[in-house]
């Protein structure tokens, strides 16, 4: 399911590739487009912290994609313009009672500071 009015994001994907002159791993990015988004705040995560004299800020969202996409750990989203790290795996939002297929949900973070 598609939410009708609903966002735009773009997901990098990362694949490791070759081992490279030094054997360290290389990595090829691919992005995808995804429409019919929908995305919210999530106080999960969320928070500040000093270390070192700097804050951190820590922002987490909860982003409901298209039911059966595949989305890894290793994936990083972009929505407006600002990117996000996948925290976690993520699930497949299916309603016990009529079988509706909803989405597939995922937490997301960003860290700043």
């Amino acid at each position: 399911m598609r939410f009708p009015f609903g966002g735009v994001v773009t997901v990098n994907r990362r694949a490791r590739g070759d081992v490279d002159d030094y054997g360290n791993d290389t990595w090829t990015v691919t992005s995808e487009t995804l429409t019919g988004c929908a995305w919210w705040d999530s106080r999960y995560g969320a928070g500040t912290e000093n270390v070192q004299a700097r804050d951190t800020v820590t922002t987490g969202l909860t982003l409901a994609l298209p039911y059966g996409t595949v989305i890894a750990p290793t994936d990083e989203v972009v929505i407006a313009g600002v990117s996000y790290e996948v925290d976690g795996e993520s699930g497949q939002w299916r309603s016990p009672m009529t079988g509706t297929e909803f989405g597939t949900v995922v937490a997301l973070k960003r860290v700043t500071g």
